[in-house]
């Protein structure tokens, strides 16, 4: 019994420091941020941070491994009872709901992937990943050139997101008319 609650008290704990660290993160840049930030910010001693992440980048990544795995695994369900530009909605739809769920991640990541060199583009695994769920609804996006816009105009959530549902609907269908024509 007693090992059961150690076992859940440091996965508490580390999920405590995550969320925290994402915050700091988020607020300060990867730069700015510090382990000892990090580990005042959590209420905790910055040995007890150690104890958990080796370094400031293994909790950064930490962070953003299941974010980013989340967002990729977020699949399109192929449906023969729906047309294919009532799937394609729903995919558009999911996305920009993600994107404006997780802007202080995505806007993190953007700014730090030069400075971090981190070894994967997730942009651009987005980006395919995107691009083979509309080949899999049979809409073809075959050239960089429109990949770019459909990223970019999903990304434009970051910045400028939809006040309403309606506007969001309406930027859905327009896309949606712009890939399937």
């Amino acid at each position: 019994m007693r090992s059961h609650q150690v076992k859940r008290s440091k996965e508490n704990r580390r999920k405590q420091i995550l969320e925290t660290a994402k915050t700091v993160f988020i607020e300060k840049g990867y730069a700015s941020a510090t382990t000892a930030g990090i580990a005042k910010a959590a209420n905790i001693a910055e040995v007890t941070l150690f104890r958990y992440f080796s370094s400031k980048r293994e909790l950064f990544e930490s962070i953003f491994e299941p974010f980013l795995n989340d967002s990729i695994n977020n699949q399109v369900v192929l449906d023969e009872h729906q047309s294919i530009e009532a799937q394609v909605y729903d995919l558009l739809d999911r996305k920009t709901a993600f994107i404006s769920a997780h802007q202080g991640e995505i806007k993190l990541l953007l700014v730090e992937h030069e400075r971090l060199d981190l070894q994967e583009n997730y942009i651009a695994i987005m980006s395919e990943h995107v691009k083979r769920q509309l080949l899999d609804l049979k809409v073809h996006v075959d050239d960089a050139y429109h990949m770019r816009i459909l990223v970019g105009m999903l990304l434009s959530f970051l910045y400028f997101p939809a006040k309403t549902k309606q506007e969001k609907d309406i930027f859905i269908k327009n896309t949606v008319n712009l890939l399937i024509g």
